[in-house]
């Protein structure tokens, strides 16, 4: 995880001769912990955190609904970002553009002119390549708790999520990097916990 924090993608495993065993991902630990039935990941702090008091971007860079979808995407580049949050005139969050949004245009469009239009026409393209609405994102409030955003996380195959108040007006942004960081900071608790819990009969954590 700390390997990710520094801007790995995917980290390769491979066996004592050097030989490509596999590939672990964020997206790969995150899909363990939304769908591996194990009562260990109950131990993990942030599990049970809300996502509002989880670590988290409070201050998200945005893109306006009728900004042209080039400028979105330089605006995104120039910030060192993968992601933007798109909202309409009145501040209240309309959907996200990502960069993996690029491949799904390379492959489904082929005019360039797309790139000119209001970004929220862009995402009306994509989106509907892809089956899904034009305005497609995950959103939660900040009371949910971080192992339900997982949970939506791994269904919807998303790398992010926004925070929204009662009115959708965008409070921040959790992605699967503060999730490493949380983890980590996690660490120290749970080898805290692990041995007492592991010396207890099955009587007494039956009791616990």
């Amino acid at each position: 995880m700390e390997q990710y924090l520094k801007g790995v993608q995917r980290i390769a495993i491979t066996d004592d001769e050097g030989n490509l065993t596999g590939v672990v991902s964020q997206w790969t630990i995150a899909n363990y912990l939304a769908t591996v039935p194990t009562e260990d990941k109950e131990w993990i702090p942030i599990m049970n955190t809300p996502v509002g008091d989880a670590t988290h971007s409070s201050n998200v860079i945005t893109a306006g609904a009728n900004e042209r979808t080039l400028d979105a995407f330089y605006k995104m580049y120039s910030n060192g970002l993968s992601a933007l949050a798109i909202v309409d005139e009145a501040g209240k969050l309309f959907g996200n553009l990502s960069a993996s949004d690029l491949r799904p245009y390379m492959m489904y469009l082929d005019d360039y002119n797309t790139l000119t239009r209001p970004v929220t026409e862009f995402l009306t393209e994509i989106r509907k390549e892809q089956g899904r609405k034009a305005n497609f994102l995950v959103s939660f409030t900040r009371d949910v708790k971080v192992k339900d955003v997982i949970n939506r996380f791994n269904k919807e195959i998303v790398h992010r999520g926004y925070i929204v108040d009662e009115e959708w007006k965008l409070i921040g942004a959790y992605s699967l990097t503060d999730l490493m960081q949380d983890l980590i900071a996690d660490t120290h608790t749970i080898s805290a916990f692990a041995k007492p819990i592991a010396e207890r009969t099955p009587q007494q954590q039956q009791a616990k």
